[in-house]
């Protein structure tokens, strides 16, 4: 399947020059030979976070916590089994990614350079089509779609959008894009751009770099537009000594980039699924991993959240150059075997078991303990869910 942007919008901006954001995530996927599709993520946060995974059962009842915003709400129940891993200390239970029994793997980042568009997304949504609810978007693509082709298809002919403009949990919206893959090497990225339209990019992971890996800002245009700036190219010998080491996120972007087109499926030939795994694991340290301590600086501005004088909550973009938001925790997924590691980076332990087991065997919604605590033991309980 051939990258390309399909016209649901073309997003057009001027170029920010050097303006970034190092809050809140990166990821990096592979297609190699013998292990298919291979991930790894970060959840980065200024304050402790955690993960809950979520058992969605087939037939389970999709949450919708926003019915106001949108008209039209995808609502109904899970046509395939799918497992959800939520945030509840900060992000009041959003979803940050969700994985289902047939290989398809749906990730939610921070985005604050789309704030500005979610009120036009909002004015502009139409009767006909059905909203997911972005702060459960992973978990609902996860369980209502088998391939990144039949969510695409979807999306094409106006049947589904994401609610963009909906309530994170019980916290307020936020901008944000969303990343798709599936065991096939099929990916799609959502972001949303210039007057609050859906810019949808299709690629194959093996080759398009732009839909396998995500940082956050700015929109994927105005990243490539820094990508060119550069002398060098993901894939020439001196592409990585020629960006920045620091954490902003147009430069982890870069950086991924140039990781993207050296982890290549000829040069994972004859590891074993571990071994692929810590390498991409290395290679996404290296480009993105954030260490703590290390200040965003005075040319990063970030979505930020306050109330007025009069008690109205408001968001504005603003400098935060004293913010640190090092890399919390870290998710390695494996889409043909169902292996799944947790990192828990503050205490260096992890805990990993295999998701396509767990969904076989659970009949009923069932939730994990908290995995942060889980990796410092080695081991998951799992039992009923709690809120």
């Amino acid at each position: 399947m051939k990258k390309t942007s399909i016209a649901l919008a073309f997003a057009v901006a001027g170029f920010v020059g050097t303006v970034g954001v190092a809050n809140a995530c990166s990821k990096i996927a592979i297609h190699t030979q013998e292990h298919g599709v291979i991930q790894v993520r970060s959840l980065d946060w200024d304050t402790a976070i955690n993960t809950v995974a979520k058992v969605i059962p087939l037939g389970g009842e999709l949450i919708v916590n926003d019915s106001e915003t949108y008209k039209n709400v995808l609502r109904g129940q899970a046509k395939y089994p799918t497992m959800a891993f939520n945030e509840h200390i900060v992000f009041h239970g959003t979803n940050m990614a969700a994985r289902n029994d047939r290989g398809l793997i749906a990730d939610i980042l921070y985005q604050s350079a789309s704030y500005t568009y979610l009120d036009a997304h909002v004015a502009n949504q139409s009767a006909s089509v059905n909203y997911i609810a972005v702060d459960k978007a992973p978990s609902t693509i996860a369980a209502n779609y088998a391939s990144v082709k039949a969510l695409v298809s979807d999306l094409q002919s106006g049947k589904v959008d994401i609610g963009w403009g909906m309530k994170l949990g019980d916290g307020g919206a936020h901008g944000s894009h969303i990343n798709v893959q599936d065991k096939h090497g099929d990916a799609v990225l959502l972001q949303l751009g210039e007057g609050g339209k859906t810019v949808v990019t299709l690629g194959k992971i093996a080759t398009d770099a732009d839909v396998a890996m995500q940082a956050n800002e700015p929109l994927l245009h105005t990243s490539k537009e820094y990508l060119a700036t550069f002398e060098a190219q993901p894939g020439d010998q001196d592409f990585l000594n020629q960006v920045p080491a620091g954490i902003r996120s147009i430069d982890r972007f870069a950086r991924l980039q140039g990781m993207h087109a050296l982890h290549t499926a000829e040069n994972y030939r004859g590891k074993s699924e571990l071994e692929a795994i810590g390498t991409l694991n290395g290679a996404f340290d290296q480009a993105a991993n954030l260490a703590q301590f290390v200040a965003t600086g005075s040319n990063v501005a970030v979505q930020q959240a306050f109330e007025d004088a009069s008690g109205v909550s408001k968001t504005v973009m603003a400098l935060d150059a004293n913010g640190v938001y090092p890399t919390r925790v870290k998710y390695s997924h494996g889409l043909n075997s169902g292996y799944f590691q947790f990192d828990n980076t503050e205490t260096n332990q992890n805990v990993n078991f295999n998701v396509y087991q767990v969904l076989k065997n659970a009949k009923t919604e069932i939730c994990s303990d908290d995995l942060m605590k889980a990796a410092n033991r080695g081991v998951v309980t799992w039992g009923e869910c709690k809120g």
